[in-house]
């Protein structure tokens, strides 16, 4: 038997529409209480976490594909890695305002301090795609990350897109859409599409 399915996702943006990452600039999700930015305050990192709780337990997986959405990019290309989080982590409710109730770029809850600011996340990136200037959909090879997962539910702590070291430099902006869009920009929320097989009685 077969299974396949899109899944949204949760970011850290809290309550803004859009969410930016790596050293992809403070942007969209600046302000360090909501979207993970601060420190330099030119520095960010996208969080984002599934629930994979529909997939049935046994059941193998032949792909998983994280979707986002690029709506700009302040560069003519850009190199994003995807790394698996290694430390739980809260999002935040506000949109660049207010005291941190979430993850920022100094904390995993608005409070606690990450081991490494900007995340706490696996040395080795899990897959890299680069971003050119034409807004729309850009994918990451999640396969790895969402086998990991199921085999051990209790580690999904999700995952971190970053710029990786000499992947252009600080200060570009890249903005993608968030799991708290609404309207027009509903259908493009973090997806991530899995294929499996479900296991056989």
């Amino acid at each position: 038997m077969g299974g396949s399915g899109t899944m949204g996702g949760t970011g850290t943006t809290g309550g803004s529409g859009t969410m930016g990452g790596g050293s992809m600039g403070g942007g969209s999700t600046g302000g360090g209480s909501t979207g993970g930015s601060g420190g330099t305050g030119s520095d960010a990192h996208a969080l984002l976490k599934f629930d994979l709780s529909s997939i049935p337990a046994g059941a193998t997986v032949s792909s998983a594909v994280l979707n986002l959405y690029l709506e700009s990019l302040s560069s003519s290309t850009i190199q994003v890695s995807l790394y698996r989080v290694t430390r739980d982590w809260v999002e935040g409710t506000r949109s660049g305002t207010g005291t941190p109730d979430g993850a920022t770029w100094n904390t995993y809850d608005g409070t606690a301090s990450w081991g490494t600011g900007g995340g706490d996340h696996d040395l080795a990136a899990t897959a890299l795609t680069t971003l050119n200037a034409t807004s729309g959909w850009y994918s990451w090879d999640a396969t790895a990350l969402v086998t990991g997962w199921l085999t051990a539910p209790t580690s999904n702590n999700g995952m971190l897109l970053a710029v990786p070291s000499g992947g252009m430099g600080s200060g570009i902006t890249a903005t993608f859409t968030s799991s708290d869009a609404v309207g027009a920009s509903v259908g493009q929320r973090p997806q991530l599409s899995i294929t499996y097989t479900g296991p056989c009685n």
